[in-house]
């Protein structure tokens, strides 16, 4: 099929604010609590609410298995850092809890907190990536795959954001309260696991 120079314009735009939003992003990552949304009102993309019933369901066909597969990889990242602060935060309780256990423990945490925000930021890319190529595909799609790709991505870095401020937190909590911290710990990742799943159930 020949493209016609208004979808080579339209595919440009398209991949253009693709890569915007793909910055605007990763820029907020591990940065804040409260994730902005690229705002794609002032290009005139309608939003979930204002799309029509047809759109939303092309979308669920088109995007869904992404969504399904953004989730997955949003919750593994954060069950696996869970993994790793559960064992760190044994080691230090069983440890003599010396200044030397203090120091390798924060060091722990500190190298946790940056392999979820690594993790996250694959995530994203991989996100952003399958939005670039179903784009070009769909054309007449374009934005209603921004909307929903902008939506996924508040997720994602309001998760990744909360999960790398529990490993911060852990710190604290472990050392003042060494035995007495589990149930904090899980506390907070059930937390996690619950809204990740909440917020992706309501994409479309």
């Amino acid at each position: 099929m020949e493209i016609t120079a208004n979808n080579e314009v339209e595919n440009i735009s398209f991949k253009s604010t693709i890569e915007e939003m793909r910055k605007h992003f990763l820029l907020q990552l591990g940065k804040t609590k409260r994730v902005i949304g690229f705002g794609l009102s002032r290009l005139k993309v309608a939003s979930s609410s204002e799309r029509s019933e047809g759109e939303n369901e092309e979308l669920v066909e088109v995007m869904g298995d992404t969504v399904s597969n953004v989730q997955a990889m949003t919750s593994d990242f954060s069950a696996t850092t869970q993994v790793s602060v559960n064992a760190s935060s044994e080691e230090y309780i069983n440890s003599n809890n010396s200044e030397s256990d203090q120091a390798r423990f924060k060091q722990q945490m500190e190298d946790r907190r940056k392999k979820a925000l690594a993790a996250s930021e694959k995530v994203i890319n991989a996100a952003f990536d399958k939005a670039s190529k179903l784009g070009e595909k769909h054309p007449n799609l374009q934005n209603g795959i921004l909307s929903v790709t902008d939506t996924m991505t508040q997720g994602i870095v309001s998760a990744a954001n909360f999960v790398a401020d529990i490993v911060i937190e852990v710190v604290g909590k472990v050392i003042n309260a060494l035995s007495k911290a589990w149930s904090w710990i899980t506390d907070q990742f059930a937390t996690a696991a619950k809204s990740i799943g909440n917020f992706f159930s309501n994409i479309f």
